[in-house]
């Protein structure tokens, strides 16, 4: 595996991109990291990301088919090493696209879980009502592999959803009687592409002919999602960044000072 230069393992760098964190070490690891360890994986070593998370390049890091293209961002590196076939599987993170962006970029599979299924203790924060942990793999049964090993309760992560809701997963069955899956009727199919609608409707007349009941869902008020999205964000990362960015200005890049 390869993780995310987020994620914190004991004893090694968590520098988030950024020379900010260039003397970082983790005391512990993170939760994910150790149900990772414990679960068999062998760490490879910490992915590349855009400082801090705050950005949509993934500088140093180049496309896994194209060195000519941007990899995209914040998870880069980890889309990049899946696809380049250097660790089986990464984690990212997602706040925004962050997982989601680089992974179609880089044709690999990208996850973002939930919001609370997976934990965060001992990941770098950039927007905590927003930020999620997630799976970077080659194929949909290995994201489902890796999530099974990371989804559980932390009480140390306030968010985290409670034991019995998170371990409440259909795991390997592939009989979804009784499951009811949400189908948005408006926003993800307005401007989607001809070839990913009709793949992703096709995924979603096989999950009902495992026996999920599909319901008909209208997302309410989308022309303010973005709006939203960056009401929450950019607040809570000058939060988390106050300190940093008071003491040591000139140590973070241009564009993540800017935002911040």
């Amino acid at each position: 595996m390869g993780l995310k230069d987020l994620i914190d393992v004991a004893g090694a760098a968590t520098t988030a991109g950024s020379r900010v964190r260039a003397d970082h070490r983790a005391e512990a690891d993170s939760t994910v990291a150790a149900r990772l360890t414990a679960a068999g994986a062998v760490l490879i070593g910490k992915t590349h990301t855009h400082e801090f998370t705050y950005g949509l390049t993934t500088p140093q890091t180049n496309n896994a088919w194209d060195t000519g293209r941007v990899a995209d961002g914040s998870s880069g590196g980890s889309a990049v090493a899946v696809a380049a076939g250097t660790a089986t599987f990464a984690l990212g993170t997602d706040t925004g696209g962050s997982i989601r962006v680089p992974s179609a970029l880089n044709g690999v599979v990208g996850l973002k879980p939930t919001y609370g299924l997976v934990p965060r203790h001992g990941v770098t924060s950039l927007s905590w009502s927003l930020d999620h942990v997630g799976p970077i793999t080659g194929t949909v049964e290995d994201a489902a592999l890796v999530l099974d090993a990371l989804a559980g309760h932390d009480p140390r992560d306030p968010a985290s959803l409670t034991a019995s809701t998170a371990d409440h997963r259909p795991g390997g069955s592939t009989d979804l009687t009784g499951l009811r899956v949400g189908v948005p009727s408006n926003y993800y199919f307005d401007h989607v592409g001809p070839e990913v609608e009709a793949t992703v409707r096709r995924a979603i007349d096989r999950l009902e002919s495992l026996g999920a009941r599909l319901v008909d869902v209208e997302i309410p008020m989308t022309r303010y999602i973005r709006a939203t999205q960056w009401g929450l964000m950019v607040p809570e990362a000058t939060a988390y960044h106050e300190r940093t960015l008071r003491a040591v200005p000139e140590l973070y890049q241009a564009d993540v000072r800017i935002l911040l």
